[in-house]
């Protein structure tokens, strides 16, 4: 999954520019200024993508702190 953040109200700008670069992918709003893709997007000039998280990943915690773990995690496991 890759995500996607929008100026507000955006995303359906946004999720429109991502089905002319794939028409077949799924392409969705999940919050608030936020848009997730299934496909990669190589190269694509995304005007309303204000930035781009490449191979996201949903994680679900309990607590705050429980996410901050993960992440931190996640951050060390990806390290060379």
């Amino acid at each position: 999954m890759h995500c996607f953040l929008t100026d507000e109200l955006s995303e359906p700008y946004l999720i429109n520019e991502l089905r002319r670069v794939n028409p077949t992918g799924e392409h969705s709003s999940f919050a608030d200024q936020w848009v997730s893709t299934n496909v990669e997007v190589v190269d694509a000039p995304l005007a309303f993508a204000r930035q781009t998280l490449p191979k996201a990943q949903r994680i679900e915690v309990p607590s705050i702190n429980s996410a901050a773990n993960a992440l931190l995690l996640a951050t060390v496991d990806a390290l060379p």
